[in-house]
C-alpha cells in the first residue's frame, strides 16, 4: 500500500510539472505571437533611410505599404495635428502657409508621425518625422521590455 501511495503522488507531480511546462509554453507561443504581429515597418530607423529623390514605391517598400495610421488614434489628429511648419513661427504660435503641397503622404505608427510631400514627377521633395507621447499598451510595453 505504501509503494501505491509513492507510485501516485510520483504520478500527480508528473502530471502537474507536464501542466505547468504546457501552460508557460502557452503563455510564451502567446506573447511572441502577440509581439510579432503587432510589428511596425514605421519606424525612426526606416524614417531615416528615406532620400530626396525616391518614388513613392521606393517609400512605400522601405515603410512597408501604402500609407497608413496604424496607431488607436482617429484619422483626423493624424492628418491635422501634424503640418509642416517653420519651427520659427512654430514657436512664435504661428503657422508657415506656403502654397499647399503637391502630394503629401503620411504614415503613423505608435508614438511617430512621417509626412512625406511628393513633386508632380511622383519624387520625394522634402520630409518629416513627428513623435508624440501616447499611453502604451501592455502589449507595447512588454514589446519595448523584450527588446532591451
Amino acid at each position: 500500500m505504501v509503494e501505491c501511495g509513492l507510485e501516485t503522488r510520483s504520478m500527480n507531480r508528473r502530471r502537474l510539472l507536464l501542466a505547468c511546462l504546457v501552460g508557460a509554453l502557452t503563455l510564451v507561443s502567446v506573447a511572441v505571437l502577440l509581439i510579432w504581429l503587432s510589428r511596425t515597418a514605421i519606424t525612426p530607423a526606416n524614417v531615416a533611410r528615406i532620400e530626396k529623390g525616391m518614388t513613392l514605391a521606393e517609400v512605400e517598400a522601405l515603410l512597408a505599404g501604402a500609407p497608413r495610421n496604424e496607431t488607436d488614434l482617429p484619422d483626423n489628429f493624424i492628418n491635422d495635428a501634424f503640418v509642416h511648419a517653420d519651427p520659427e513661427q512654430l514657436k512664435r504660435g504661428r503657422l508657415l502657409h506656403a502654397q499647399p503641397p503637391l502630394e503629401e503622404r503620411r504614415w503613423a505608427s505608435h508614438g511617430l508621425v512621417v509626412s512625406v510631400i511628393f513633386d508632380a514627377s511622383g519624387r520625394v521633395v522634402q520630409y518629416k518625422e513627428f513623435t508624440f507621447d501616447v499611453r502604451e499598451s501592455w502589449v507595447d510595453k512588454l514589446r519595448r521590455w523584450l527588446r532591451m
